[in-house]
């Protein structure tokens, strides 16, 4: 439930005219590039090693050179889009790698409990459908 209730917090944080202490760009970004070249290539952005604005994995190679290639091959972005989705994932590890991963800071979570619930739900004991 946890991971679930994160995910959501983050989608309604991110929504236009949401102003969230919890989030901010800086924290989106690092969460966009870490999810991004994750879901592409299975690599951890932050166990990569950091240099020259990208990242490298163990055998040298460029975390972008294998984002390009998966996303090329992937059939989750459309042909016409591609180059876009290069683009900004590029962009995402580029200014990261650039502030470095440990000096921009992780987003963080803070819900309130009060008397076993979330502060400020009443609790509710019939939902019309």
């Amino acid at each position: 439930m946890g991971k679930n209730l994160y995910k959501h917090i983050y989608y309604c944080s991110t929504q236009d005219g949401c102003e969230s202490s919890q989030v901010t760009e800086e924290s989106k970004m690092k969460y966009e590039a870490y999810h991004q070249v994750y879901s592409y290539t299975g690599y951890e952005l932050d166990k990569l090693e950091e240099k020259n604005g990208t990242y490298y994995t163990e055998s040298g190679e460029n975390i972008l050179d294998l984002v390009d290639s998966a996303v090329e091959s992937s059939g989750k972005v459309p042909k016409e889009f591609k180059q876009q989705m290069n683009n900004w994932i590029h962009d995402l590890v580029s200014t990261i790698s650039t502030r470095g991963w440990n000096n921009v800071p992780d987003m963080t979570l803070s819900i309130f409990i009060w008397k076993e619930r979330l502060k400020g739900h009443e609790p509710v004991d019939y939902i019309p459908v």
